[in-house]
């Protein structure tokens, strides 16, 4: 499998599963195929005509939006949850480092496997992390709590509560005017709209994605791991039949 894995990620383009060699600037992504999730998403939907599919969508949207309005309207502090959780995950690691301050905004952070430089103004570390994350990580936070400052200061404003909330600021708004009073053009009342001429496959219609060897490996790894042992001698699970000492 993991053969299988090395091949694929060969042939695809590097771009869209390297986060180092990213053009853009994402955080905690690992594909870049939104469409496989909407296809998920509206499994049910996509049966459906065009115009019940648009408003399932629309009422999907809606849902959606309000749903993260609510939820970023009640966070108080500056950075989403997420990021927060992980900034404090990253202090109990940075406590060990040792630094060494250069002037005002520079700094040599040590006692990593390797010294890194890391500079407050541009936004910059040597390991590149931070170049990349635009969230301070190990070497970073020592730097700025040796100067007294916050983190959420040098934190990109992408991961702040007021963007999170500026993202879901609008409301999707179902169409006010009813379908009886829907002024449609008269050539397209008469349009004929035919399916295309094609043939359908055998057997049962296939609703769900082919799984990609990532998947696979994925998948039957979770299998394994929740795989409860029933002996076959007493029929009790957690043990095998080799090691039970039950009386029959």
């Amino acid at each position: 499998m993991s053969h299988e894995l090395g091949r694929y990620l060969r042939e695809a383009d590097v771009r869209k599963w390297a986060r180092s060699l990213f053009s853009g600037e994402r955080y905690d992504i690992r594909t870049t195929n939104p469409a496989e999730s909407i296809n998920s998403v509206l499994r049910i939907p996509r049966e459906y005509p065009v115009i019940p599919l648009l408003d399932s969508i629309r009422e999907l949207l809606t849902r959606w939006f309000y749903e993260r309005r609510l939820v970023s309207s009640k966070h108080l502090d500056p950075l989403t949850t997420k990021v927060e959780k992980n900034i404090d995950r990253i202090i109990v690691k940075a406590k060990r480092f040792q630094v060494y301050k250069v002037d005002d905004f520079k700094s040599l952070v040590k006692r990593d496997i390797y010294d890194c430089h890391v500079d407050l103004e541009r936004r910059t570390c040597t390991c590149g992390k931070y170049n990349i994350g635009k969230i301070p990580y190990r070497h970073v936070i020592p730097a700025i709590y040796s100067r007294g400052m916050e983190v959420h200061r040098f934190t990109d404003g992408l991961y702040t509560t007021t963007a999170w909330r500026t993202a879901y600021a609008e409301s999707i708004n179902p169409i006010a005017v009813p379908e009886c009073e829907w002024n449609v053009p008269a050539e397209v009342k008469l349009a004929k709209v035919l399916p295309p001429e094609t043939r359908n496959s055998d057997g049962r219609p296939i609703k769900r994605r082919y799984e990609s060897v990532e998947d696979k490996i994925k998948s039957s790894q979770g299998s394994r791991k929740n795989k409860k042992h029933k002996c076959s001698r007493c029929g009790t699970e957690g043990h095998k039949r080799g090691t039970c000492d039950l009386p029959i």
